[in-house]
């Protein structure tokens, strides 16, 4: 009897069975891709956000390089996520991680980064010098900041801090002296005025020419790429070769909150490679908009969902976290598409999932659209909407809001005309945030609402007239079942309007376990529809 192991027999991990490989190397999966085609772009634990672990992405760029039968397993797990942004490089990426069958198998996600450098900034030198000083003066404002409180409240008597400040006070010191040298060579390069002709000052002019040729020649490229369709076919291409529906999301800012400097500030300015690469960096569509230029890409919003299904592909979700906000909002229905409305209602018929307003990079803005603005995004949001096989719904309109004309309550975005627009009969998870409606729509929305809601979240939802009464009970006589049965969970809070009064209640001490006083009105309410309350005793 040969009782030898299957390791002495020579058996290694390459004669395992395909599907226990498979298993294996599902360990180095990406987890934020929840199922096939369908990524969870939270900005708070997604990957989309952050590079890919580097140790598991070099297991899996290892392990193709392995053997034939290795490469077929890993090679879908090397890009679960594609993260492009406006430039032909991107472009070359996308092409040719998609060429690849296997590679391309395992893509579930495309996240286009929207930032983009605009000919206001990139055709004179002048605008483009001031607009770098002044977002470089946020970290001379931090570093006299810190110079004054070291003065006023550091002590001597506290050796280990007051070394510790003393260093901190060092750099903050240097970057203001490099800041100071830094504007003076740049105003006399622009303004063609003499000043003494040190070493520093040419280094700063030339960085300043060197760095401006390379903004223009993007921009250019940019520009280019977007008025040609290139930039949307090429990816609508790439998402077809893919031969699954994907999910797209779209942003600005480099991420949610990101900063434009360096991770530890004073590299921005003291770091020359670093600050080289800080002023050839696009910009964001609210700094865009700061500066009175025109938002060249927000045509991409209509044209790449378009441009996706004419090539035959196909979106399962879509997460947008821009928009224009002061102007241009007419290019977000790109008038290079005939018939725009009825070209993105078609291709986005399929969706499963719609998010608005979660990936936003910044709550920059906070204030209403304009009536040109709000009909844009009443159109674009009530394309998004139509969908009959919508499941979930995420809409958060918070950079959107402002105050009412007393500067006295907050006014929040009219979301009621959009949501008319939902037609699934579906949808499983809704989460409505900052946002307003008439009775009449909250009531409409409330009846379309089907018995297969799983979670039901509004946070901060003012009722612009009328009562909360219908709209509550319609909810209760159709989730509360559920919701006993642990099918479905409701949360409210922020509520405002009609019964609730004109603010927000404070939900510091609104939790069911909350020894601090009673549940507050909005917590009642939560539990009535969720069967909880016996009845709508707020409102009898």
């Amino acid at each position: 009897m040969d009782d030898s192991s299957p390791m002495e027999c020579g058996m290694n991990i390459a004669d395992l069975p395909l599907d226990v490989l498979r298993l294996i190397f599902d360990e180095f999966r990406d987890p934020e891709v929840l199922s096939h085609g369908e990524v969870d772009w939270s900005p708070s634990q997604s990957r989309a956000w952050r590079p890919a672990d580097s140790t598991n992405l070099q297991t899996i760029q290892n392990a193709r390089l392995a053997c034939r039968l290795f490469n077929s397993v890993a090679s879908p797990l090397l890009a679960p996520v594609l993260r492009l942004d406006l430039s032909k490089r991107s472009l070359q990426i996308a092409n040719g991680l998609t060429q690849n069958p296997l590679i391309a198998s395992g893509i579930h996600g495309v996240l286009v980064n929207l930032d983009y450098r605009p000919a206001e900034l990139a055709n004179n030198m002048a605008l483009y010098a001031n607009y770098l000083q002044l977002e470089l003066q946020q970290i001379d404002t931090y570093c006299q900041t810190k110079i004054f409180h070291h003065h006023r409240f550091m002590s001597e008597d506290d050796d280990e801090c007051y070394d510790e400040a003393s260093e901190h006070l060092d750099a903050c010191t240097q970057c203001r002296f490099e800041y100071r040298s830094l504007c003076d060579a740049w105003q006399a390069c622009v303004q063609n005025r003499g000043i003494s002709p040190t070493k520093e000052t040419q280094a700063y002019q030339a960085m300043l020419r060197e760095g401006f040729q390379v903004y223009k020649q993007a921009h250019e490229e940019q520009a280019q790429i977007i008025a040609d369709g290139s930039f949307v076919e090429s990816i609508a291409s790439a998402i077809a070769r893919v031969g699954h529906a994907v999910s797209l999301g779209l942003v600005d800012g480099r991420g949610h909150n990101a900063s434009p400097f360096a991770a530890d500030y004073f590299s921005s300015i003291l770091n020359k490679d670093i600050l080289a690469e800080f002023m050839i960096r696009p910009q964001s569509w609210s700094a865009i908009e700061n500066i009175d230029a025109k938002l060249v890409p927000a045509r991409i919003l209509s044209e790449l969902p378009v441009a996706i299904w004419q090539s035959g592909g196909a979106l399962r979700n879509l997460s947008n976290g821009c928009f224009p906000h002061r102007k241009d909002h007419s290019l977000a229905l790109s008038p290079a598409l005939e018939g725009a409305q009825g070209h993105i209602e078609d291709a986005t018929s399929q969706l499963r999932a719609f998010e608005f307003g979660t990936l936003a990079s910044s709550t920059a803005g906070r204030s209403h659209l304009d009536e040109e603005g709000k009909a844009a995004m009443d159109v674009y949001l009530g394309s998004m909407l139509e969908s009959t096989n919508l499941q979930k719904l995420n809409l958060d309109m918070m950079v959107y809001n402002g105050d009412d004309d007393n500067g006295n309550r907050p006014g929040y975005y009219h979301i009621g005309s959009a949501l008319t627009c939902v037609k699934s009969k579906d949808l499983r998870h809704v989460s409505i945030n900052n946002a307003a409606l008439s009775q009449q729509d909250l009531e409409a929305f409330c009846r379309s609402l089907g018995r297969r809601i799983e979670s039901l979240s509004l946070n901060k939802v003012d009722l612009l007239d009328g009562s909360w009464f219908n709209a509550l009970e319609r909810l209760r006589d159709t989730l509360s079942s559920r919701c006993l049965r642990g099918l479905c969970e409701v949360s409210f809070s922020g509520l405002s309007g009609g019964e609730f009064g004109d603010q927000p209640e404070d939900q510091t001490s609104s939790w069911p376990d909350s020894v601090s006083g009673p549940l507050s009105m909005v917590k009642r309410a939560e539990q009535f529809v969720s069967g909880m309350e016996e009845r709508n005793v707020y409102f009898n």
